[in-house]
């Protein structure tokens, strides 16, 4: 099951504030997802934790767990290596929010452009149901001009004249 964006980002923020504040990773992570024990991502959590918990590495043991991706678990090993993983929490933490955020917009600039596909679809295929439309005009071309535009306009009405 697909864990949103948004709960990503709270994660990863909890996760570096007990990091910041010096909690070890194994009580960190059974803390950050105190909130939601029932939840796809304390599941996982609960699993990267037992690993954590018998000597496995962080990033190892939640890719394994499928709490990391890819991306997430390599930066997390660097930062793991480097003695940095709390600002890289809080990068990952930033990272998930604004993806988030740029998903939630996307599908609402989405929403109207495809609502009138369907509508136009529909209209195509059951006018009738559809209600009255557009009254439907022969495409006369009356001019060489009219030719040009594909016949948009009646014989005599070109204003390209």
């Amino acid at each position: 099951m697909k864990i949103p964006g948004e709960e990503w980002a709270q994660f990863y923020a909890q996760l570096a504030a007990l990091e910041d504040a010096g909690v070890p990773i194994s009580r960190a992570l059974v803390t950050a997802v105190s909130q939601g024990p029932g939840s796809n991502l304390a599941k996982r959590v609960k699993k990267t934790n037992a690993a954590v918990s018998k000597g496995v590495d962080l990033a190892d043991a939640g890719s394994k767990a499928k709490l990391f991706d890819a991306l997430d678990a390599s930066l997390v090993r660097a930062a793991t290596g480097s003695g940095k993983l709390g600002p890289m929490l809080h990068r990952l933490a930033e990272f998930h929010r604004k993806r988030a955020e740029h998903i939630r917009t996307l599908k609402g600039q989405l929403l109207m452009p495809t609502l009138v596909l369907i509508l136009a679809i529909f209209h195509r295929c059951c006018p009738r149901a559809a209600g009255p439309g557009l009254p439907q005009q022969p495409a006369t071309a009356g001019t060489e001009t009219g030719r040009h535009l594909g016949g948009l306009f009646p014989s005599g009405n070109n204003p390209v004249r």
